[in-house]
């Protein structure tokens, strides 16, 4: 995993990745400096964001960014920064297909056993499906460590931002 102190640079060295819940939260409301500069990429067409569709759902459902030390504001609804993110041409956003639902749901089973539940945790779950198909990073942020508890058995590269 890369963690915080790596992740600009290791953000600078990638041209495409995907994002879990946490994370689009994050870059769409600029709130950590290595979400500025994935957003500024982004939007400048230098970074291409892979957004599962159930990543975006859960995203722009949450109220806040979850880390219990954030003092940053939080609005109440995400909507406006989610859909100003998603309009760029860089945003891929990859629907559910039945197959990957049906790889979704043994995942998300392994999680359950865990007694990890929760929209945010199946939304993580799919991303970290998309990319180990897709052979790419994953984006995620701390208060995202919950939701990968079963996924070792699928082999992603995390970046924590």
């Amino acid at each position: 995993m890369v963690t915080k102190g790596d992740a600009l640079s290791e953000i600078a060295s990638i041209k495409q990745a995907v994002v879990d819940p946490y994370s689009l939260y994050s870059i769409a409301l600029r709130h950590t400096p290595c979400s500025v500069e994935i957003s500024d990429r982004v939007t400048a067409g230098g970074f291409q964001l892979v957004v599962p569709a159930l990543v975006m759902a859960s995203a722009g459902a949450m109220v806040s960014c979850g880390e219990g030390d954030c003092a940053l504001p939080h609005p109440p609804n995400l909507t406006r920064q989610l859909s100003e993110l998603l309009s760029t041409p860089s945003i891929e956003v990859i629907p559910l297909t039945a197959e990957a639902a049906q790889d979704l749901a043994v995942l998300y089973r392994a999680h359950v056993a865990l007694r990890y539940v929760g929209d945010t945790v199946m939304a993580a779950c799919n991303a970290a499906l998309v990319a180990r198909r897709e052979h790419l990073p994953l984006v995620t942020t701390p208060r995202a460590r919950y939701c990968y508890p079963a996924a070792a058995s699928v082999p992603v590269q995390l970046i924590e931002i």
